[in-house]
């Protein structure tokens, strides 16, 4: 039997799909209604109508749509060079996608030609960035961080996405791309100009402001969260604007499940909030120690990751040669303990840390107690949280002249 594409003359072409099945989401290749082909193959019937004959004098006689017509329009994300057909078959495309295709929307109709009005009025675009989040999962159904920053759960639609990059790429294996539940959207807004005249639009990089989110997800709480793909997408699908996707290779290990419960989200708030605004660029030891960290996370062998986290701990606590280990657990000893036995037990953990490192450095030990990492790696968030709370009110090198001198 044919499908009513088939029968009204519109191609078709296979696309991956979802579907559920016991409570299980699917993939499925499924066959779709090609309406870009079809519009492009009616087009010299639709032109030729009076109705867009009428249509193309009105734009061509509006300033603000006719200077995008035939023009390159440049953001921040690409350019591309837009037709005045393009512009004209949107809100026909727009019907054909919805649900019901063959019944008109006037309802949708309306916020597209409010969509499009507003694109060529404005000097600015809307852009969102979506990035899955790897190995993490919540009871919490949306947070937000700041304005047009959220983290929140992933849409079927993005799901697709990700599992045509996983196809194209081969960064993973396909049913990994299913245990992917939440992403993080920022918004942000782009420069817009049309013709080659101007100047260069300069683009953020996402994952930069990613980096920051999932270090502070990490400085939390433990569970090998990552994140290596990012999806930029116009936030509203006007002709010509870019869309796209990247990914980071390799994808880091996976290891134990980041779960955020109800209440904790204050905790990732309050770091997200030294880490916001952040200059990363400039040397400075707490950069250090932070980039230190989030290597520890792309570790497989744990003396490896034993080795970035003393590294980090060696950079947030010591800034002198010489001999650290006495040095090093002081100061770890008074920035995190309360009184003299709690400070006597962190001075003597410490040693034992370095202790271990060394033995990994000069090649004495070939196995190294995951446990003492794990412990490492929770001593080590609560040192960097300690550290960052105290250089808002003053230097690093101050900090570290109170931890040797304040009794």
């Amino acid at each position: 039997m044919k499908s009513r594409s088939e029968t009204e003359g519109i191609p078709e072409l296979e696309k991956v799909g979802l579907q559920e099945k016991d409570g299980e989401t699917l993939e499925e290749v499924v066959r779709v209604p090609n309406y870009v082909d079809f519009l492009e193959g009616s087009r010299d019937q639709l032109t030729r109508t009076t109705e867009y004959k009428a249509l193309a004098a009105l734009m061509t006689a509006d300033s603000n749509i006719s200077k995008h017509i035939g023009q390159n329009i440049r953001t921040a994300y690409g350019a591309s060079t837009v037709t005045l057909w393009d512009y004209a078959k949107f809100p026909l495309a727009r019907q054909l996608e919805k649900t019901e295709p063959f019944v008109f929307d006037e309802k949708l109709l309306r916020t597209t030609l409010s969509q499009l009005l507003k694109f060529f009025s404005t000097e600015t675009v809307v852009f969102v960035h979506v990035a899955p989040l790897q190995n993490f999962d919540t009871d919490i159904e949306e947070l937000r961080l700041a304005t047009g920053l959220t983290i929140r759960r992933i849409t079927k639609e993005e799901l697709v996405w990700l599992l045509n990059l996983v196809v194209m790429a081969g960064i993973m294996p396909f049913f990994k791309a299913f245990q992917y539940k939440f992403v993080i959207e920022e918004v942000t807004e782009s420069p817009k100009f049309t013709g080659d005249a101007g100047p260069s639009i300069n683009a953020s990089d996402p994952f930069e402001l990613i980096g920051r989110v999932v270090t502070s997800f990490r400085l939390i709480k433990p569970g090998n969260i990552s994140c290596s793909m990012v999806r930029t997408v116009p936030a509203i699908p006007v002709p010509g604007l870019p869309s796209g996707g990247s990914s980071r290779e390799p994808v880091p290990p996976w290891g134990s499940r980041y779960l955020l419960r109800k209440g904790e989200e204050s905790a990732l708030k309050e770091v997200w909030q030294h880490l916001e605004n952040r200059d990363f660029s400039k040397p400075d030891p707490v950069n250090v120690a932070l980039r230190r960290f989030n290597f520890s996370f792309e570790r497989s062998q744990v003396e490896d990751k034993m080795i970035d986290l003393m590294i980090a701990f060696e950079a947030l606590l010591l800034n002198e040669e010489g001999s650290p280990t006495h040095k090093l657990a002081l100061r770890f000893a008074r920035l995190l303990g309360n009184d003299f036995e709690e400070r006597m037990t962190l001075y003597k953990e410490m040693k034992g840390f370095y202790k271990v490192r060394s033995k990994i450095v000069h090649g004495e030990s070939t196995q190294t107690d995951e446990q003492v990492v794990v412990r490492v790696e929770e001593r080590l968030r609560s040192s960097v949280r300690a550290v960052l709370a105290r250089v808002k009110s003053q230097t690093h090198s101050m900090l570290l002249m109170h931890l040797d001198l304040d009794q």
